[in-house]
């Protein structure tokens, strides 16, 4: 029984010197960081408008100098206007004869409808004019 005791004030002793450097720790990098922020850049960031475009924003990127967090604030009015910048997803067959490929904007990442082309294969090459992104 002494030696349990003995044990439980060890081990209460060792847990309140080390928990000042937990609490610390978890603080610095936790939701309980009060955020330092510093001005780190600009970045970019684009917003679906419709099918045919997107509005291309300017923000600026912040980092906090205790936790490492990051947070980005977009500037009150767009940039541009642009039209989306395809690239497609193979999709793969969906017959022996027919390929499927969805369009996804690079900047906004807009689905656009699924384009079905006539394939002959095996092998099955990817026509030229479409540039495939991988799954």
């Amino acid at each position: 029984m002494k030696r349990i005791i003995v044990m439980a004030l060890v081990f209460v002793l060792m847990l309140t010197l080390v928990m000042p450097f937990l609490v610390d720790e978890v603080s610095a990098t936790g939701t309980n960081c009060t955020h330092q922020w510093l001005h780190i850049g600009e970045g970019d960031a684009y917003v679906y408008e419709s099918y045919t475009t997107h509005s291309h924003y300017k923000t600026d990127v912040y980092r906090c100098v205790r936790c490492g967090a990051r947070t980005s604030y977009l500037h009150q009015q767009p940039v541009a206007i642009e039209n989306h910048s395809y690239g497609y997803i193979d999709l793969g067959h969906i017959n022996p004869y027919k390929h499927e490929y969805e369009p996804v904007c690079n900047k906004c990442s807009f689905y656009a409808n699924i384009i079905t082309v006539t394939c002959y294969g095996p092998p099955c090459y990817a026509p030229q004019s479409i540039p495939v992104y991988e799954k």
